[in-house]
């Protein structure tokens, strides 16, 4: 399974969740969950992000540095239609 089906499959999970339905011990251990694949998440976008800095492929994106390209609208604020960043490299 790629990340890609990974980040289908939450996208799923997620939109089924009825947290009123929980036990208050599964909601936690669900919190605990969540906070584990943020972090993880985001030591992932870390580690691509530097290659993308150190590629120079934000240029092509029209941006002013990698800082910007990382920026809201970019990609923090969602994916752009046909960016790179979409093109499955990871899935």
């Amino acid at each position: 399974m790629g990340l890609c089906d990974m980040e289908a499959e939450l996208r799923e999970f997620v939109a089924g969740l009825e947290p009123e339905t929980l036990p208050a011990e599964a909601a936690a251990g669900l919190v605990d969950t969540f906070a584990t694949i943020e972090k993880l998440g985001a030591a992932g976008k870390a580690l691509a992000a530097r290659r993308v800095a150190a590629s120079n492929l934000w240029r092509g994106a029209g941006e002013r540095s990698a800082a910007h390209w990382l920026a809201p609208g970019g990609l923090v604020g969602g994916r752009r239609d046909g960016d790179a960043r979409d093109r499955g490299a990871f899935g």
